[in-house]
């Protein structure tokens, strides 16, 4: 059922994956100009700081969807979903880049295991919101700029409910990372 949800998607998809892309690629950019300016000589104790903080992503990510949903319906605030994203993929590459300068070659595993239990679920469930909205959004516009207003309240009901479980599953995921994050990263952060 996903399988072919996401093959009818698959131009979508891959719009966000260029732009997931193209973002990763930035992050890594900005990351060397600001290593130019050596301001990344206060991580030290970056070790400390990951296994001090509890990851507490509940309310961010729940209040940033929420705005960038509703900003979407109005068709130019749809862009602010693919700055979102493109912000996502910044702070990857640059999490990554910053590890890997930190602590090497054990860095760079340390960061993709921290960003595939930490964010790339996180970025699978937005970008199926992402589709959610897209739809919605081509629907209003193609009934918009036809003859017939015809509009499938089945349809617009059912990509609601829809995002509305991703955003649950969301607060659960955020809840799991909550309560069990610092004992995950005690258990990675030997590898540092």
């Amino acid at each position: 059922m996903i399988t072919s949800y996401l093959k009818r998607h698959r131009y979508l998809l891959t719009f966000f994956g260029v732009i997931l892309i193209i973002s990763l690629l930035y992050g890594i950019i900005i990351f060397y100009k600001c290593n130019k300016l050596n301001i990344f000589d206060n991580y030290n104790n970056l070790k400390d700081s990951l296994l001090n903080n509890n990851i507490n992503n509940i309310f961010n990510h729940l209040f940033n969807i929420s705005i960038i949903i509703m900003l979407s319906f109005t068709i130019l605030g749809y862009f602010s979903t693919i700055i979102y994203l493109f912000y996502e993929g910044i702070a990857i590459s640059f999490t990554l880049c910053l590890l890997t300068l930190k602590y090497s070659f054990k860095g760079l595993i340390f960061g993709i295991i921290y960003n595939i239990l930490f964010k790339i679920p996180f970025i699978c469930l937005y970008l199926l919101i992402l589709i959610k909205i897209s739809s919605i959004i081509y629907t209003f516009i193609n009934n918009y700029f036809t003859k017939n207003k015809f509009y499938n309240y089945e349809y617009l009901k059912n990509n609601i409910i829809g995002i509305l479980i991703l955003l649950i599953i969301i607060f659960f995921y955020d809840l799991i990372l909550f309560i069990f994050a610092n004992f995950m990263l005690k258990y990675l952060t030997y590898m540092l």
